[in-house]
């Protein structure tokens, strides 16, 4: 494990916009130097790298913003405590009088990654991980909500604060695709929270023959998806719009095996566990998955699922509820809501 201090080769401050905190109070960004920019060559350089990290506050809330050279999942481990797989950098950032909430970043190389700590003067209330955009490049944003009270009042910085650079914009921060609405769930929850209380138990009309045998099939399994007769390929093909096949479950098998940290193979393998009807080796993956992005409303969904085949109405129901506090885009917050109603 390859373990090097970054030199930080820029700071200042520039506006970034954090939709929808727009506009922000300020964000120090920075440009790390590897060993290639030091003139030293490795052999043993690891296949990913952080090519960037942004800040940017408004009020009690903070975006910590991860660009890798390749693209980088961050998971959470404990309020304040992140981790980075597939980089093995050090790296101390000291936020003191250009922050008010987050007040130094450190990582510390591990192996597996790095593990990214967030200390602030104020207690962290709430955290989540999300994907976003930084200059067409793909990349984490860590959005935390602090408390309003000061756990402990900062050392003064005697360091004169660096000049803002005039004229520079900085890098646009767009949210990914799906995502242009929300930061905080709790602080502006989606829409569609619950579908409408006539929606869960549909009174069905009885089929007329222009109906034709479609539609009926279409109406006898719409009114039930509890019990053992889920089929959870099926749901979780029409919810996600995903295929689940057996070429796709070798694809995510192998995958998974040549990286441990492909998430997305993770979701496929306890899709395809489901399918292949263990349950609980279905029920484990997910919550591994969930344990390193708790916001990932695709095993949310796939929990769901399972908790329907079983017949354990109310826990399916809170579990479909999570995936829509998650924020997926709005396609599948239709077809989850659908889902629901049908419990």
């Amino acid at each position: 494990m390859r373990s090097s201090v970054w030199k930080t080769t820029q700071m200042f401050r520039r506006l970034l916009p954090l939709a929808p905190l727009s506009p922000a109070l300020a964000v120090i960004a920075f440009a790390a130097a590897g060993a290639a920019a030091q003139g030293v060559a490795s052999l043993s350089r690891p296949a990913n790298a952080i090519s960037d990290v942004q800040i940017g506050e408004r009020g009690k809330l903070t975006r910590v913003v991860i660009v890798c050279r390749e693209d980088c999942r961050v998971g959470a481990r404990a309020s304040g405590v992140y981790f980075v797989p597939g980089v093995a950098d050090d790296l101390e950032v000291d936020l003191k009088g250009r922050a008010n909430n987050a007040q130094r970043l450190v990582f510390r190389a591990e192996p597996g990654g790095a593990e990214l700590t967030v200390k602030g003067s104020k207690p962290i209330v709430a955290s989540s991980i999300k994907r976003c955009v930084v200059d067409e490049a793909p990349a984490s944003c860590i959005d935390i909500e602090f408390d309003e009270e000061i756990a402990a009042a900062p050392q003064p910085d005697s360091a004169a604060k660096p000049p803002p650079m005039l004229g520079h914009a900085g890098p646009v921060l767009r949210e990914a695709p799906g995502e242009e609405k929300l930061v905080f769930a709790s602080l502006a929850p989606p829409e569609r929270l619950s579908p409408p209380a006539a929606a869960r138990r549909p009174t069905l009309d009885r089929p007329s023959l222009q109906d034709g045998p479609r539609l009926v099939l279409d109406r006898q399994r719409a009114a039930s998806l509890l019990g053992p007769r889920v089929d959870i390929g099926l749901e979780a093909a029409q919810i996600l719009g995903r295929n689940f096949s057996a070429s796709e479950c070798a694809t995510a098998d192998a995958k998974l095996k040549a990286d441990a940290w492909a998430l997305d193979a993770m979701v496929d393998i306890g899709f395809c566990e489901a399918i292949r009807g263990d349950l609980a080796a279905a029920e484990g993956v997910f919550e591994r998955l969930l344990a390193y992005t708790p916001d990932n409303y695709e095993a949310l969904v796939g929990r769901a699922l399972i908790s329907a085949r079983k017949g354990a109405r109310a826990e399916a129901e809170a579990l479909f509820q999570e995936a829509l506090n998650a924020l997926p885009p709005i396609a599948e917050s239709d077809r989850i809501v659908a889902a629901m109603s049908r419990l």
